[in-house]
């Protein structure tokens, strides 16, 4: 029984099965091991035993944010399904460096609660950090290999960015500084379909759990009778969110679209205000020879940043967008849909509060509201992020028993 649920709980990854062992690891290196969250008691029969996992050689590395009791030498912790401050990532690959060159013999343990999706951007990035892949996606396609059967290993767009993120750091041998910039407005290329045919969304921005600002409008669509006019005329549609009062905003920023009737996430994603400056070139030059057949969906990327006249613009598809990516079949999201963010370079922020209530605006129909909001925590809203459905299945990241 045991041995099933273990299964049941690892999914498509791969389990370390040797001298009687069956655990929820995979060595990606012969010293990086990827992990499910070390457990005892009873969550020990389904989850990896902490007894069965410590050895005297092993620095257990925790990038979860759930409550431990367990002998962990060292904590990065960040939020299921998102990534880290980037700012993590370096003190993160500098501590793996210092721990493996302590001994040969040491082997670094990561893991967050399936082992998959934090612990893989974490170990990406240090794969970066050592030069063993001189891109992102090397290092991305070498992980889901290595850690899954199925070659699904940081499907998030948003964590995938991040390794993107760091390899640009790494490539130009650049040190991450504060870089604060302007949000002026935000252009939706093609709208959702939720309740059909309608959409009132709320386009919220936050910074660590806090909102920032609070968008709010209507879209009404015409001719939505027939499936073939309902995807057409969502295609020929935009909004726009147009603040008259820019918005400060400096490093680890998450957007979040939601449907305000349902209460529900339509997606979300993060980005670094770092790499929306001028300076900043993407995509990075082509790697060399690649390490092998890329595996890895061409989803999470940087972005498309260009300049429009006074502005840097920031244009995510929407295989760049947590959970709209998932959205195979088109039934919530045209396959062109995608957002534009229009930023210019800022300066030291001011404080929150003194900044004047923006309004918003969309091209077209009026009824929309804009709030500068800076105190409320975030919603618990409904969001799930599986790894081969639509909107609304499992988490790819937690596995309920």
């Amino acid at each position: 029984m045991a041995k099933v649920l273990k299964g049941m709980v690892s999914k498509n990854k791969r389990r370390h099965q040797e001298d009687g062992f069956n655990l929820d690891l995979t060595y990606i290196c012969p010293n990086i091991i990827a992990m499910g969250y070390p457990a005892e008691k009873w969550e020990g029969v389904y989850r990896n035993n902490i007894d069965d996992v410590c050895r005297s050689h092993h620095l257990m590395t925790s990038v979860s944010c759930l409550p431990t009791h367990l002998l962990i030498v060292a904590e990065y912790p960040f939020d299921d399904h998102n990534p880290p401050k980037l700012g993590l990532i370096p003190t993160f690959c500098a501590d793996m460096d210092n721990w493996l060159g302590q001994n040969s013999q040491n082997v670094a343990a990561i893991h967050c609660k399936a082992g998959k999706g934090r612990a893989g951007l974490m170990i990406c990035a240090y794969l970066l950090h050592n030069r063993r892949f001189s891109s992102a996606l090397e290092a991305l396609d070498f992980y889901a290999q290595a850690r899954t059967h199925d070659k699904k290993g940081v499907t998030i767009p948003s964590q995938r960015r991040y390794v993107h993120y760091y390899s640009y750091l790494v490539t130009h041998n650049a040190t991450y500084e504060a870089r604060p910039v302007l949000l002026h407005r935000i252009c939706f290329h093609t709208l959702p379909m939720f309740s059909s045919g309608n959409c009132a969304p709320s386009f919220v921005v936050y910074k660590e759990h806090l909102k920032l600002l609070t968008w709010e409008g209507t879209v009404q669509r015409e001719n939505a009778d027939r499936e073939g006019e309902r995807n057409r005329g969502r295609d020929c549609m935009q909004f726009l969110c147009h603040l008259q009062s820019p918005l400060p905003l400096c490093d680890d920023v998450k957007f979040a679209l939601f449907f305000v009737h349902l209460k529900e996430k339509m997606f979300q994603f993060w980005i670094n205000t770092f790499f929306l400056h001028t300076n900043v070139s993407w995509p990075l030059p082509p790697p060399p020879k690649p390490h092998g057949p890329a595996t890895s969906p061409a989803a999470g990327g940087p972005g498309e940043l260009a300049c429009e006249g006074e502005y840097v613009t920031l244009t995510l598809a929407k295989a760049d967008l947590d959970k709209a990516n998932k959205d195979k079949a088109n039934r919530y999201f045209s396959p062109n849909f995608k957002v534009k963010l229009y930023f210019t370079e800022g300066s030291e922020l001011p404080p929150r509060h003194s900044q004047a209530p923006a309004k918003g605006d969309r091209e077209g129909e009026g009824g929309e509201s804009c709030i500068w909001d800076n105190s409320t925590q975030e919603e618990d809203y409904n969001y799930s992020d599986s790894s081969d459905s639509d909107p609304g299945t499992n988490d790819d990241d937690v596995v309920k028993v």
